[in-house]
């Protein structure tokens, strides 16, 4: 990661904030317990800023090879995002914001480029193995016609016994063709390992406004802990929430646990302790 980043800013503007039926929609969009009732209780615009990280691999071996791999987190979860062609199209970009919105608790873009890099990786892990194997098989064919050259010239050197070329001459001429045969195919080998350097090109951090919605959720007639969702008005969707419990995001949720809605595996088998296990009732002492 030699290369310095550049920083960009860019706004979206002119996206649609207030959905219609925005309530309808969360509670067609939400998988809730069947008892659940579902109230919005607040809603409010703010700005959610996204990172978008460019790098560029660079793939060396017999031959020079790059490729561009972007990656997008959402600074707020700090978690990848899936969607962001859609994110940096022109219609949807500006220099200045609309409307200055503040801006919801969010990490920094050097947090982000943690999560990006591994993301990356993975994929340049995935382009490195492929071009191995291509490799290989190249190298392994250059090595062959190497091979066959070399065994040409052994096979011309023993037609030189017709010749009456001495023994010993035909030993020594013989053992210098295979130790430069040698020598030429690890040479072959040696520049043909393959090395792959990975350099950060750009950042852009992208201002989106998000609707922060605010859920009040009841159980039957018992309340539970509200839900704090974002709505996503370019894709004109919710976005999963973390569990409660094990900080998984879900759209769905089982029975709460102590007053708080979690996800159906938490509602199953117990509220996660720290360690991410679910955490093991203690024994009661008798009586």
């Amino acid at each position: 990661m030699n290369d310095r980043p550049e920083l960009q800013y860019g706004q979206q503007p002119g996206l649609r904030e207030q959905p219609h039926d925005l309530g309808g929609r969360l509670r067609r969009m939400l998988v809730l317990p069947a008892d659940a009732h579902l109230e919005l209780e607040t809603c409010r615009a703010l700005d959610f800023p996204q990172a978008v990280y460019w790098f560029r691999a660079t793939f060396s071996s017999d031959q020079k090879e790059e490729e561009i791999v972007p990656a997008a987190v959402d600074l707020h979860y700090l978690r990848l995002v899936r969607h962001y062609d859609k994110l940096l199209e022109r219609v949807h970009l500006a220099e200045h914001p609309g409307q200055r919105l503040p801006e919801v608790r969010r990490a920094s873009t050097a947090a982000g480029l943690v999560l990006a890099q591994q993301s990356v990786l993975r994929t340049i892990s995935g382009l490195a193995n492929i071009r191995s194997r291509e490799l290989r098989t190249r190298v392994a064919r250059q090595a062959e016609r190497m091979r066959r050259y070399y065994d040409d010239l052994q096979a011309e050197l023993a037609a030189g016994r017709q010749r009456q070329i001495d023994a010993e001459e035909l030993q020594r001429r013989s053992a210098a063709i295979e130790r430069e045969a040698r020598q030429r195919i690890e040479e072959l080998y040696a520049k043909s390992r393959m090395t792959v350097r990975l350099s950060l090109l750009h950042v852009a951090v992208i201002h989106q406004p998000k609707l922060s919605v605010c859920v009040q959720v009841r159980l039957g007639s018992a309340a539970v802990e509200p839900l704090n969702v974002v709505w996503d008005p370019l894709l004109e969707t919710v976005e999963a929430v973390p569990c409660g419990s094990c900080q998984r995001p879900t759209l769905a949720w089982g029975a709460a646990v102590r007053a708080r809605l979690v996800c159906p595996e938490c509602s199953r088998n117990g509220p996660a302790s720290p360690a991410g296990k679910p955490s093991e009732a203690k024994p009661r002492r008798p009586r």
